[in-house]
């Protein structure tokens, strides 16, 4: 058995941290020791995103919110604590406003739809400095690039 310490990324498959101020004192560990050069960064940030991935997609399954939620109603009360954290059963309404068959609310829609197609077109001109039609010039369109990282997990 090695004395060695188990790191914050070995421990992240463990137990997570059960309040706001352990959560952040748990990623600024995970921080810490990508930084520290111990670990190999592309390696952690594979390993972190596996993880955000996975977590995601059980958190957005179906089944499982409403499975959550049964259990969360079991408390018959709307908000209540439990492990650590505050629970509330909320209620949020969607409206489907299409259904209305209102014909200004229609219209707007539809004059929305062309103004961000003009807005487009337009952008795409002054990204050139010129219009073509008048021959107009632009200040510069300020461009600003950030360098980022896509990853698919295979």
């Amino acid at each position: 058995m090695s004395d060695k310490p188990m790191t914050a990324i070995q421990a992240l498959s463990s137990l997570p941290p059960a309040t706001k101020e352990a959560q952040k004192q748990y990623a600024a560990k995970l921080k810490d020791e990508i930084l520290s050069g111990n670990f190999n960064p592309l390696n952690a940030h594979i390993f972190l995103k596996a993880i955000t991935d996975t977590i995601t997609e059980v958190l957005k399954d179906d089944q499982v919110k409403e499975y959550v939620l049964d259990e969360a109603r079991k408390h018959n009360e709307k908000t209540f604590e439990f492990g650590g954290a505050k629970i509330t059963v909320a209620n949020k309404p969607t409206y489907d406003y299409s259904s209305c068959g209102d014909p200004i609310y229609n219209s707007m829609l539809n004059d929305l739809e062309r103004l961000k197609e003009q807005m487009k077109a337009r952008e795409a001109t002054l990204k050139t400095g010129v219009d073509p039609a008048t021959g107009e010039t632009f200040n510069p369109v300020k461009v600003t690039n950030s360098e980022y990282l896509t990853i698919k997990i295979q």
